[in-house]
């Protein structure tokens, strides 16, 4: 089956039955995802419309792809899509990443932006240590089903007043 995206005159195959990678936490519990999207919406599309304009200080390090998502980035390496923030809730709890105060954030650490509602909407991967008078550091991420982008972690279309850090602990 596939229909037309208007927005980006893109014709896109909608997968009824996406694959999805053995994915699991440490304690081997089964992380939802799936490889690819059931096509891209022009809601996730005209978010970002405009985003080097309103963010000119960002660095395009990807093409866009809908192989992965931004928790597909950070918790899968970059080959599956994780969409539910449950999953990422339980991949936080079972594989023991502990929460970190900004001022201790270091590359590698992750960051989550969460919605309102608690729901985890972001994700990234801290690249450099935060700067010394706002414990902002540089993050890499993937805006939704697009690109990947370097930017200040304060620098995006997600809500920077609710953020934490964590640091896997092994």
């Amino acid at each position: 089956m596939f229909f037309y995206n208007s927005l980006k005159g893109l014709v896109v195959e909608l997968v009824e039955n996406p694959r999805q990678l053995d994915l699991a936490t440490k304690d081997n519990r089964h992380i939802n995802n799936r490889i690819g999207i059931n096509g891209r919406n022009s809601q996730q599309i005209s978010k970002f419309i405009g985003f080097p304009h309103k963010f000119p200080n960002v660095v395009m390090r990807s093409e866009n792809t809908d192989q992965y998502n931004c928790h597909g980035l950070v918790f899968a390496s970059r080959r599956t899509n994780i969409d539910d923030s449950n999953e990422v809730k339980k991949i936080l709890d079972n594989d023991e990443y502990k929460e970190i105060e900004p001022h201790k954030v270091l590359p590698g650490d992750i960051i989550i932006y969460y919605a309102e509602d608690g729901d985890a909407e972001h994700s990234g991967i801290v690249i450099s240590k935060p700067d010394p008078t706002f414990y902002i550091p540089r993050i890499i991420s993937k805006w939704g089903q697009l690109e990947e982008y370097i930017h200040m972690a304060n620098e995006c279309n997600y809500n920077f007043s609710n953020i934490k850090y964590y640091r896997l602990i092994i």
